[in-house]
């Protein structure tokens, strides 16, 4: 996107890398239970977005891990963007 550019959405792959992590060990919403990692995930498109990390560990999280998107149900017709770990040979 152009510096002047106006902001608009662009589709995205939906995969990127684990820049930051902290799991969080006391929930402030119902629909989320703890504990859960808490993510600064860089898309391959360079964009950067905080997300939950599932399908893994909490505490197995590391910066640098492989992550692709996948959508939560948080509420009625709520369902939010979280990623989990991409396997080796995925």
């Amino acid at each position: 996107m152009k510096q002047n550019a106006a902001p608009a959405f662009e589709p995205v792959a939906g995969t990127g890398t684990v820049e930051s992590v902290s799991v969080i060990h006391r929930s402030f919403y119902p629909a989320i239970k703890a504990p859960y990692a808490l993510a600064i995930v860089r898309l391959d498109e360079g964009a950067c977005m905080t997300a939950h990390i599932v399908e893994t560990d909490p505490a197995a999280v590391r910066i640098g891990d492989k992550v692709s998107v996948t959508f939560r149900e948080v509420g009625p017709d709520r369902k939010i963007p979280c990623f989990k770990p991409i396997l080796q040979g995925e």
